[in-house]
């Protein structure tokens, strides 16, 4: 019998934190982040208003950290920091 690899919900993870915290994949999306992150940064205010939860505003539309965090248009790496 093939064992299945642990599945660990990292909304949940991410919410414990009172500072922002945020979890991005290789090519910078972010997948998931917390209130804390999203009051900091102001990301899909409407789509939080209107009740929905961080993970499903994300859904909404992609976000990059580089353009929300220091309003970017590409990677960090790119615009010289590293």
């Amino acid at each position: 019998m093939v064992k299945k690899p642990p599945v660990f919900n990292l909304q949940g993870i991410v919410d414990t934190y009172n500072d922002p915290a945020v979890i991005i994949s290789k090519n910078f999306e972010i997948i998931h982040a917390n209130s804390a992150y999203f009051d900091l940064y102001n990301i899909n205010q409407p789509c939080r208003e209107s009740g929905h939860s961080n993970d499903q505003c994300l859904l909404n539309k992609k976000h990059y950290c580089y353009e929300v965090s220091h309003r970017y248009s590409r990677s960090c790496d790119k615009e010289g920091e590293s």
